[in-house]
């Protein structure tokens, strides 16, 4: 039965870590669309562009800048 809850476990800190990473892309997601809604400027735009490959890994766009 150890084996099990040892399994289990894993599998809820594998579910929060899973989770966190999930809603951290969100957030920077939303800054994107924020980002691009108000057009602000390009140095910043540039920062968040490397944010999010950093996260989601490249290449993540299908076009080059």
């Amino acid at each position: 039965m150890a084996a099990v809850d040892h399994t289990t476990d894993d599998l809820r800190r594998q579910l929060v870590r899973s989770q966190d990473e999930i809603a951290s892309l969100r957030g920077l997601l939303h800054r994107v669309v924020i980002e691009a809604a108000t057009c602000l400027e390009s140095e910043a735009s540039r920062e968040l562009l490397e944010e999010v490959e950093a996260a989601v890994g490249a290449p993540w766009r299908l076009t080059p800048d």
